[in-house]
């Protein structure tokens, strides 16, 4: 039978054990800051008279309402994926690989797709995994 202190001894290391990285918590910080951004963004492209913006040179081209409606209704199951990765659960970081291939494809429809949109999230999907076998 095991003592009072074992047994508290075997609590403080499998917690010692789950303690989230640093390098994890920062991943989930900016990951809600920039689900908090894409709302906005998201929102004022929605609400905005792009009619008005049409011929100017140099402008953009905007993406179609229902791929910017999309995009928006990724942004709940990325909060899921975060809320994953906060807790140190490796169904987070499926789910933010699994987001980040769509957001990917989005990317490319949008026309919005670029180096950077790929090497970002990269590094930090092989980040993620360098704390996967830390998760449960």
């Amino acid at each position: 039978m095991k003592t009072n202190d074992q047994l508290i001894d075997m609590d403080a290391s499998m917690n010692a054990k789950k303690q989230r990285p640093v390098l994890v918590t920062i991943i989930c910080i900016l990951g809600f800051l920039g689900i908090v951004l894409g709302l906005m963004g998201g929102i004022a492209l929605l609400t905005t008279d792009m009619s008005v913006y049409e011929g100017l040179e140099g402008m953009p081209e905007m993406p179609s309402k229902t791929l910017t409606i999309l995009s928006l209704a990724l942004l709940p199951i990325s909060f899921v994926s975060l809320i994953g990765l906060w807790k140190m659960k490796k169904w987070g970081v499926h789910l933010y690989v699994l987001l980040q291939v769509i957001s990917l494809g989005l990317a490319a429809v949008m026309a919005t797709f670029s180096v950077i949109s790929v090497v970002i999230p990269a590094i930090i999907i092989v980040l993620l995994f360098t704390q996967y076998k830390n998760m449960d």
